[in-house]
C-alpha cells in the first residue's frame, strides 16, 4: 500500500513547509497540493463561511504549482497536485 500526505495549501507558507517535514518522518510515499479552492469564494460572503476564522482572507490558498514548486525544494518525495479543476 502506498499513503500520500496533503499539505494546507494556505498562508502562511510555514504550514507547507511543516508538513513536507512530517512527511518525510513519517516516510510517506507521495506529497500533494490540493487546488480546487481558488477563486471558490466571493469576498465578501467569507466572513460568514467557517473557514474564514482560520484563513482571513479567501485568497490565502496558494496556487498549487507555485507550492509544490517552492517544496520540491525540501524533498525528494514525488509532489503532486490532488484535484485540478
Amino acid at each position: 500500500m502506498k499513503v500520500g500526505l496533503c499539505v494546507p495549501a494556505l498562508f502562511p507558507l510555514a504550514l507547507s513547509e511543516q508538513t513536507v517535514a512530517l512527511a518525510e518522518s513519517m516516510q510517506v510515499d507521495s506529497i500533494w497540493a490540493p487546488d480546487h479552492l481558488l477563486g471558490a469564494f466571493h469576498p465578501e460572503l467569507w466572513p460568514e463561511h467557517a473557514w474564514s476564522q482560520l484563513v482571513p482572507d479567501p485568497d490565502g490558498w496558494f496556487d498549487p504549482f507555485c507550492l509544490v514548486g517552492s517544496l520540491s525544494r525540501l524533498t525528494d518525495i514525488p509532489l503532486g497536485i490532488s484535484v485540478t479543476d
